[in-house]
């Protein structure tokens, strides 16, 4: 019977990374895929994960940051932005959002206080700003490329099973530019994560009035300014 329930979730899993194969730019299957797995984790795995995540002097600080900054559990407020210098990280926080037609509000936030949930919740409310700062847009090709920007800042079940979703896609268009196209994202994207400071607990309304271009290279790791205090 256990065989079977695993077999069952690891079908319905696959099913939602071919509907993400199907319509890569509907991102919110991106998000219906962390769930899923999330939902289908057993209670030991997600305990194990809480406390690991507990002992972690950066998700301490993370816990304490979110606790002191009730807006970093909201979705982000784009207006005061839009009010900042127009070199500004903030600012350009606010027009990457603007020229892409984004909406902040766009993914759901789970109420749950658990720490892997104040994490998935924080990663839905900022990713697009990982695009942003990582560089990869919004295609289909470049969102596969943020997945490994992910899987090289932290080892993610969960992102490698949203690249899988570009296999499939390279695979039904059969196209050799497809594959190649693919392959030279995840590759910059994994190199770039690897390399990147750690992204995932910054409070990022820390850098608003700091030069876009400081903020970004600093973090990626350019060779550039240390005195952002990233």
């Amino acid at each position: 019977m256990l065989k079977l329930i695993k077999l069952i979730k690891l079908i319905r899993l696959i099913h939602l990374i071919n509907k993400l194969s199907i319509k890569p730019s509907d991102t919110k299957r991106v998000f219906q895929i962390v769930d899923y797995i999330l939902s289908t984790s057993s209670k030991k795995r997600l305990a194990k994960i809480n406390i690991k995540l507990n002992t972690n002097p950066d998700y301490i600080e993370f816990r304490k940051n979110l606790q002191a900054n009730p807006d970093l559990r909201n979705h982000l407020n784009l207006e005061p932005l839009s009010q900042l210098p127009k070199n500004s990280f903030g600012y350009s926080i606010y027009n990457y959002y603007t020229i892409n037609n984004l909406n902040p509000s766009y993914y759901r936030i789970i109420n749950n206080q658990e720490p892997v949930y104040l994490i998935r919740n924080y990663l839905a409310r900022t990713h697009d700003i990982w695009h942003l700062v990582s560089g990869f847009g919004n295609s289909s090709m470049e969102e596969y490329g943020l997945q490994a920007f992910y899987l090289g800042q932290e080892a993610s079940m969960t992102a490698f099973c949203i690249m899988s979703a570009g296999f499939i896609e390279c695979l039904k268009s059969g196209k050799a530019n497809t594959i190649v196209t693919y392959m030279d994202n995840v590759t910059r994207g994994y190199t770039l994560g690897k390399q990147a400071k750690k992204m995932i607990y910054l409070d990022w309304s820390r850098f608003y009035n700091l030069p876009f271009r400081d903020v970004q290279s600093s973090i990626l790791n350019y060779g550039s300014p240390q005195h952002i205090g990233v």
